[in-house]
């Protein structure tokens, strides 16, 4: 899979239309980094309910007593917070006294609703959240449902591959590849902190690649690639690639009807834009994925 694609602000991970007659096929189409398809509107019955169940105003009036597990917003997620669904809403309300708690310069003190609530609304949200235009998408893996408020995210992390999609708001997105030592990274820095901190360093920089018209994203991977495959880097581990690492931050803001692809280990953050933001990660299930990879070469 060859691509090339227009350098607009914040968004060098390419974008590919799927039209309404057209699937993405989950062995076949997946490229080894980011990318992003621009898929039809979710007008059906089950697209119709799935907004309304997420719309801030239901959750509230149904589901405000509901208690809720809250994760930390740094690298690990280790901590957690329970509450009442309409304690943690509050966020969207800045003069709330749970504010300071839910958006904090500290990652590892700050709060976020993303996984560890799988039932009740969560379930019956689950059910009605289908991947469009993508064949097996849906006995892939596990789909989480988080809740943001604007600025809000997650930083630095890896895990496996996944999906992820925007129903309401917008969300950005921070990648480098696998063995990628990220400058500036804290564990336990907000997203925010990093943000600013990257944009104040290469100010020229951003300013520079406004002026690009076309970049060929192989190219732009092309070093880190040779340098993977030289030193046989898979997974973990403790070899690093530090030449030219700003060249590698591949980043674009996801908006509703945008699904992102992201492949294993690739280090990513994000930072929800718009006072109100739900979004749905589906995690691919490594085995689930080896068993259909099996299964279709047992045809041939």
């Amino acid at each position: 899979l060859h691509l090339y694609f227009t350098y607009s602000y914040k968004c060098n991970i390419p974008r590919v239309n799927i039209i309404t007659d057209k699937s993405i096929e989950i062995l076949n189409d997946l490229p080894p980094y980011p990318i992003i398809y621009q898929l039809p509107n979710k007008t059906d019955v089950k697209g119709k309910l799935l907004r309304k169940l997420t719309e801030l105003s239901y959750l509230l009036e149904h589901h405000g007593e509901d208690d809720v597990t809250l994760s930390s917003s740094n690298a690990y997620s280790h901590g957690k917070h329970n509450c009442k669904l309409k304690e943690y809403l509050s966020i969207f309300n800045k003069e709330d006294e749970m504010t300071d708690m839910l958006v904090n310069n500290h990652a590892n003190e700050s709060y976020y609703l993303f996984g560890y609530n799988y039932e009740g609304i969560w379930k019956q949200i689950s059910t009605n959240y289908i991947i469009n235009n993508c064949q097996h998408c849906e006995e892939v893996g596990a789909k989480t449902v988080g809740i943001g408020a604007n600025n809000s995210g997650v930083v630095f992390h890896f895990h496996g591959p996944g999906f992820a999609e925007v129903l309401y708001g917008a969300k950005q997105w921070f990648f480098y590849p696998p063995k990628v030592e990220i400058p500036g990274f804290n564990p336990d820095m907000a997203m925010t902190e990093w943000v600013s901190m990257y944009n104040n360093e290469n100010n020229n920089d951003a300013n520079e690649r406004l002026n690009d018209t076309e970049i060929d994203i192989d190219s732009t991977l092309d070093g880190y690639m040779r340098y993977t495959e030289t030193n046989h880097i898979r997974g973990k581990g403790s070899n690093k690639y530090n030449s030219n690492v700003k060249e590698l931050l591949l980043e674009c803001v996801l908006y509703p009807n945008e699904l992102l692809y992201f492949p294993s280990n690739w280090n990513h953050g994000t930072l929800n834009i718009g006072e109100y933001n739900v979004f749905v990660s589906t995690f691919v299930d490594n085995m689930w994925l080896d068993r259909l990879i099996t299964q279709k070469q047992d045809k041939y």
